[in-house]
């Protein structure tokens, strides 16, 4: 199970402010990743969304419903049980889709 908390606000109001600094903060460490993914990432909004990660041929492995609070979100995400390789990892926000391409090396 993963969860978001909160940990910042931050004031910006602007939709493509906000987006810079998502795309800025959107951030997945380590990577490669052996049993736990880490991200951190700002949210203008406090929103229902979701996040999964998918293999190269497209089959999604897992999808995950978030909750997401105002500023900074930091959230951990088990990968232990997929198999080594690369998978892209989408957050998909009201705003639009943030992909980042992660590996799965144990």
């Amino acid at each position: 199970t993963s969860g978001a908390r909160r940990i910042a606000d931050s004031g910006a109001e602007e939709t493509g402010l906000i987006e810079q600094r998502l795309e800025q903060t959107f951030n997945i460490y380590p990577n490669p990743a052996k049993e736990l993914l880490n991200l951190s990432f700002y949210s203008a909004l406090e929103q229902e969304t979701e996040m999964s990660i998918m293999d190269l041929s497209g089959r999604v492995g897992i999808v995950w419903p978030l909750r997401l609070h105002k500023g900074i979100n930091e959230i951990q995400i088990p990968v232990g049980e997929f198999a080594n390789g690369v998978y892209l990892m989408t957050l998909t926000s009201v705003l639009r889709e943030y992909r980042r391409a992660v590996i799965i090396d144990r």
